[in-house]
């Protein structure tokens, strides 16, 4: 599937969102420069990682998405948890630790949305 569509990243043509440059950085200078010279080319770069970014990346789903993988990801990783804690005084009673995904996402977005203002 070569559909252009399907990738974030576009370097070239009218949706360009990113300027590519050599792995050795060789060309950094050539391109800043370049972008200097064509305030509109940059602008219009700039304009569409803006929109990219903000329609596909950062949605609600997006989050979501990559929180998930990057806790699964962890979690392969990480030792076992503790999921309850003891009662304080009789022991008996268990007590849940942390709070759930839905939870620790909608605190995730009150803060992005805090940020953002």
């Amino acid at each position: 599937m070569a559909n252009s569509k399907l990738h974030l990243l576009q370097k070239d043509g009218p949706n360009q969102n990113f300027v590519q440059v050599k792995r050795d950085w060789s060309d950094l200078e050539q391109k800043v420069r370049y972008y200097f010279d064509h305030p509109h080319e940059a602008e219009r770069i700039i304009s569409n990682a803006i929109k990219t970014f903000r329609e596909k990346a950062l949605t609600r789903a997006a989050i979501s998405c990559y929180v998930r993988r990057l806790i699964h990801g962890y979690a392969s990783v990480a030792s076992d948890p503790v999921v309850y804690k003891p009662a304080k005084f009789d022991g008996r009673a268990k007590y849940t630790r942390g709070v759930g995904f839905e939870q620790f996402m909608d605190n995730l977005n009150n803060l992005m949305s805090l940020l953002a203002e």
